[in-house]
């Protein structure tokens, strides 16, 4: 395939590919000493405007303001439709058309509704969702592990999920159980084992049961 004849390059050696940029900013495309694990072959110059890495052996490419996924000879497999697209994780793509978000497997095949207001891929074996300014979380089939009812959640950390209803804060384990109960005025995710919390004036660290296990005042 010849390459592009374009005003700026940028070579990654250490990752063995060569990227080249158009004026604008728009076009990706991958040369052919690319490493093939990274990036389908055999795409034509100016098929697509971006050609992103491969994820689950599919690569996510944009032409104008569409999104497909091809496979990893450069055949396009998942037809250029989505206005928005994210990279499969678990087997599952975020995917938005007409302002609604859902989920597709890597056949194509929309298998969670594009009913949410918003997406994040799935990690941890979960996916953050919003719908009507609340979130939760499904499971890769689509049933709500964690319940669309809280005014704030963080994705998944360590298997712990942290949520926030009103002003109260606690965690949900990735399992879809309330594991610390909402009592806490501040929190951070879990983090080496442990989470900070702050319970009044106090701040102080706890175990995945809840139990203070550093900084505790009694």
């Amino acid at each position: 395939m010849m390459k592009p004849q374009l005003p700026v390059s940028t070579i990654f050696s250490s990752f063995l590919l060569i990227f080249i940029f158009s004026g604008n900013l728009n076009g990706l495309y991958a040369q052919p000493d690319q490493d093939p694990n990274k990036f389908p072959v055999g795409i034509a110059e100016g098929t697509y405007d971006r050609v992103y890495p491969l994820s689950e052996n599919l690569s996510r490419v944009k032409k104008g303001v569409k999104y497909g996924f091809v496979n990893r000879e450069g055949t396009l497999v998942i037809s250029l439709i989505f206005d928005k697209a994210a990279d499969f994780s678990m087997q599952r793509a975020r995917v938005t058309l007409n302002e609604k978000s859902g989920y597709i497997d890597t056949s194509g095949e929309v298998v969670i509704p594009m009913m949410y207001d918003r997406c994040w891929s799935f990690s941890e074996g979960l996916a953050k969702v919003k719908l009507n300014d609340k979130y939760g979380f499904l499971d890769p089939e689509g049933k709500p592990l964690i319940p669309i009812e809280y005014d704030e959640a963080q994705s998944a950390s360590e298997k712990m999920v942290l949520v926030r209803q009103g002003t109260k804060y606690g965690f949900y384990s990735t399992e879809g159980q309330l594991s610390v109960p909402l009592s806490f005025d501040e929190a951070y995710s879990f983090f080496a084992g442990k989470a900070r919390v702050r319970m009044g004036n106090d701040w102080f660290y706890i175990d995945k049961r809840g139990r203070c296990i550093e900084d505790c005042k009694n």
